[in-house]
């Protein structure tokens, strides 16, 4: 039973993806979706980002989460053994950093997916008339 668990566990993960690669930055292909990256990033440490393509921000978010995970774990044993406060107080930080990390690589994942070709859309153009003025044209591509 436990087994077939976490084949159901891998079959959450990875559905709806190529094995957790993210859009190919072709246009013809659909940009990442915003809530898509924020829910990932909250079932799995670093997944929102892996999904968005920035590898090395995954690997940050995820390593910050299962390190507060682990520093968690390891003040709530050694409160239940000791007995003493202290761990007590520093398994609660820690419970609130965590807290925090995940908050923020929910946003960042979910930033990241909603600005995914951001400076791809974006058209500056600047022309220099020499009888007339000086021009600037933003505009977004769609």
């Amino acid at each position: 039973m436990p087994r077939l668990r976490w084949w159901y566990l891998v079959l959450l993960l990875t559905a709806g993806t190529a094995w957790g690669q993210p859009a190919a930055p072709d246009s013809s292909v659909a940009m990442p979706s915003p809530r898509g990256a924020m829910l990932r990033s909250i079932v799995l440490p670093g997944w929102g980002q892996w999904y968005n393509g920035r590898r090395f921000k995954a690997a940050l978010a995820a390593g910050t989460e299962w390190t507060l995970i682990g520093m968690t774990i390891y003040e709530q044993r050694q409160w239940s053994r000791t007995g003493i406060i202290t761990h007590e107080t520093r398994r609660n930080n820690y419970q609130w950093f965590l807290g925090l990390a995940i908050m923020l690589s929910m946003t960042d994942a979910y930033v990241d997916a909603y600005l995914h070709r951001f400076d791809e859309q974006l058209d500056i153009h600047a022309w220099a008339d020499p009888t007339g003025p000086v021009g600037v044209r933003i505009g977004w591509l769609f």
